[in-house]
């Protein structure tokens, strides 16, 4: 379960509410308790699950890691441009996600006295009662209680997790605020000054020194591409892969893919770009589908992302070697036309290019936020779209429910939306901790697919 029906905070009202916020990644632990008693029907491993997210999906994955209840299901995990730290995010204590529901109770004409009514209202209106608090849909996430201890950079890898293998990525592109239009970017390509007046007039004092950094870490690459880079996302990541290695963990792997496509004027990969070539469907995305490089890359991640669900290990033919994080290192597989490892590349490229974009922008989330809505709408109702891809469990892509709509999924797949959302709060939640009663099981087109209701897809390995 998403948004309203997975992280509504209603522990305020009651200890029948102490964990509904928390009810959707409860739902993940009983979606892996099930793949557990019966991947085997399936052809697969119980003992050799991998799992897999990206963006919100990824911070999924390390919820899991956190819980207790599901470290028996699970041998390793991968997180792509998920990782969530509280400098990246402003994580949720409980405080802004019971005011949401307060004002959303208050809007329904619920209150501690009639708690009970609340199972009773319809989906459609509790989407209403949340657009009339003005709140931000994005707000949806986990709250830390007793149930889940909260996310590994602010509280620490839980012990049973430690020996757990990890892969952290990221992007290099993420979601950048650049305006720049197709053909201001392809005029822009050719006018080596008007790439430096247009960085000198977006980063001012701290351009030049950006610039050299830039050059430093990533030498193959136009100058113009730092206008692109993200901090967020790579700040998260990185934090985590050092909360792992702190816990004792001795296969954290990092990777950045700094592919840059022939979009808008080639651009480097952005937020959710180089999922396609994981699950080996760039031909189905036309501006990823470029001839030779784009099928290495596939070859390359595909084949990276199968060793390590296969191993633990993500070293293939594609890649140099690749070591895994050490102490006061950050080993980073740089995934581009050419491969390399490097150690602490960008560490204080990032910082300084942070406390710029956020001097630049305000609250950089807002931005963040403002172009993701530009690219994908908002959309309160849950769907999800169920894929026949690559073996790999994959969690959905957001806490809040936005389905990405970049065409994933290969020729033998099928893409659907969800059925009738839940009919009512009633239909969806289930009290104390006998989460996901509701949940739909069943098979979907190809033998190699099971979809779970409206959070979980997942893949045979």
């Amino acid at each position: 379960r998403l948004n309203i029906l997975g992280h509504l905070n209603l522990d305020q009202y009651g200890e029948e509410f102490k964990d509904s916020p928390n009810v959707g990644i409860a739902d993940l632990v009983v979606a892996m308790k099930w793949i557990n008693e019966n991947i085997a029907a399936f052809g697969g491993n119980p003992e050799n699950v991998t799992i897999c997210g990206h963006s919100g999906g990824g911070g999924k994955v390390q919820c899991l890691f956190q819980l207790k209840d599901a470290a028996p299901y699970f041998q390793r995990g991968i997180v792509l441009s998920g990782a969530r730290s509280d400098e990246a995010y402003h994580l949720d204590d409980g405080t802004a996600s019971r005011e949401t529901a307060k004002k959303m109770m208050d809007y329904l004409g619920i209150n501690k006295d009639n708690i009970q009514k609340v199972y009773d209202v319809p989906y459609e209106d509790l989407c209403e009662a949340l657009k009339a608090t003005g709140s931000n849909p994005f707000d949806w996430s986990p709250v830390p209680n007793d149930y889940f201890p909260g996310f590994p950079a602010e509280v620490g890898l839980m012990p049973f997790s430690k020996d757990k293998p990890i892969i952290y990525g990221s992007v290099l592109g993420e979601m950048p605020t650049v305006k720049l239009t197709y053909e201001e970017k392809l005029a822009l390509n050719e006018d080596e000054e008007g790439k430096l007046a247009y960085l000198k007039d977006r980063y001012g004092d701290s351009c030049e020194t950006l610039m050299e950094m830039f050059r430093k870490a990533y030498p193959d690459h136009d100058i113009l591409d730092l206008a692109y880079m993200d901090s967020r996302c790579r700040r998260a990541a990185v934090k985590s892969v050092r909360t792992h290695m702190k816990a004792g963990c001795n296969k954290v792997y990092n990777f950045l893919a700094a592919y840059t496509v022939p979009e808008g004027g080639r651009i480097p990969i952005w937020h959710g770009g180089e999922v396609a070539y994981i699950f080996r469907n760039e031909d189905r995305v036309y501006v990823l589908n470029e001839e030779k490089y784009g099928q290495q890359y596939s070859e390359t991640l595909s084949t990276m992302v199968l060793n390590f669900v296969r191993n633990g290990d993500p070293n293939c033919e594609y890649l140099p070697q690749w070591h895994p994080c050490e102490e006061d290192r950050i080993n980073t597989m740089i995934i581009d036309r050419e491969c390399r490892e490097v150690a602490n590349h960008d560490l204080e490229l990032v910082e300084l290019f942070d406390k710029v974009k956020n001097f630049i922008l305000g609250e950089p989330e807002e931005e963040y936020e403002e172009e993701y809505n530009d690219n994908y709408g908002e959309e309160y109702e849950n769907e999800q779209e169920v894929s026949n891809g690559s073996n790999v469990r994959s969690f959905g892509s957001s806490f809040g429910g936005f389905t990405q709509k970049m065409g994933f999924g290969s020729s033998s797949s099928t893409s659907k939306k969800n059925a009738e959302p839940q009919s009512s709060y009633r239909s969806s939640y289930s009290s104390s901790r006998n989460y996901g009663s509701s949940m739909d099981m069943g098979r979907g087109a190809s033998n190699k697919v099971l979809s779970i209701n409206t959070s979980v897809n997942m893949q045979v390995v």
